[in-house]
């Protein structure tokens, strides 16, 4: 290991005292010059530095989570259903519905899609059809059913979709 030229020749030696080799004669000059003077008392700065440091991160992290907050809040703003959206509604809802078509209208519902409209549901409700009685209503596969909330059930009323106008969620 290599040291620069004049590392070790930069060790003042004070005026006034007698050249030793002894360390504890060191120590006595030493001691006789009292404190060493530092040109800036720096023992605290790197506290003081981290408590700043410390603060603006800390600001910095809260304004980045409100800002992500209101960014939160604003996609699930725009992404709430509207008039006319399908919608996955609860389980109680669509067994009311399965219950209305099996009870009141006598006929097995298979696939139902719900649509979201202002103050009810929309549903297109897929039904079995029974091609072997001669009625032309039970060869009808789809309904159109509307569910009004009513306190804490709700009132299906239903409708064979027979013509494309019917097929119009929300109508």
């Amino acid at each position: 290991m290599k040291f620069q030229k004049g590392l070790l020749d930069e060790v003042v030696k004070p005026a006034n005292a007698q050249p030793s080799t002894t360390t504890t004669a060191q120590a006595s000059v030493r001691a006789d010059r009292g404190p060493i003077v530092v040109e800036k008392d720096r023992l605290f700065q790197t506290v003081e530095e981290t408590r700043k440091s410390s603060g603006s991160y800390l600001k910095t992290l809260i304004v980045v989570c409100v800002l992500i907050a209101i960014g939160g809040a604003g996609l699930w703003y725009l992404n709430r259903p509207k008039a006319g959206d399908q919608v996955r509604v609860s389980a109680a809802m669509e067994l009311t519905v399965r219950d209305h078509f099996l009870l009141a209208e006598k006929r097995t519902s298979t696939d139902i899609t719900f649509y979201q409209c202002d103050g009810f549901h929309w549903a297109r409700v897929g039904v079995e059809t029974r091609n072997d009685i001669p009625n032309p209503l039970l060869r009808v596969p789809t309904f159109a059913a509307k569910i009004v909330p009513a306190g804490d059930t709700w009132t299906v009323t239903a409708v064979p979709i027979t013509s494309p106008e019917l097929d119009i969620p929300c109508k």
